[in-house]
């Protein structure tokens, strides 16, 4: 899309059932803002969501870390020391958490394939062509 102000109106009715299967679309879509979801369904006809499951395992094991590495720090402060034990603590869980990242990465890399496979890849081509473009005019 250009760098075009939007200043058209574009108004139409729904039911209240119609309203309802578009707000729950939205909500399976993680899409708030029923404006932006609207211009996306009427330009593209789809949004993909995409779940992956490890995301909240490595939410939850970054957590535990980050945890760990406060009541550490709050250990060092009031008693000066670290403790060999809490060192070998962190990198097993820096390591866990390592693992997790680079599968869901994996899984990320999987559905940007298929994806891909779907049309994605010729929109790409078409988007850094266009940036390309902008920038040799620029030049």
């Amino acid at each position: 899309m250009s760098d075009e102000k939007r200043i058209h109106n574009i108004h139409f009715m729904a039911t209240a059932e119609e309203r309802d299967m578009i707000k729950q679309r939205m909500k399976q879509a993680g899409i708030i803002n029923m404006r932006a979801y609207l211009i996306h369904m009427a330009l593209d006809g789809e949004i993909n969501s995409i779940e992956i499951d490890g995301v909240n395992e490595m939410i939850r094991l970054l957590s535990n870390a980050t945890n760990n590495v406060n009541q550490i720090a709050k250990r060092a402060n009031e008693t000066g020391s670290i403790y060999a034990a809490d060192i070998d603590e962190l990198r097993r869980q820096y390591a866990e958490l390592w693992g997790q990242t680079r599968q869901v990465l994996r899984e990320i890399i999987d559905l940007m394939d298929q994806v891909a496979g779907s049309g994605a890849k010729q929109r790409r081509r078409s988007t850094r062509r266009t940036k390309s473009h902008q920038q040799a005019s620029v030049s």
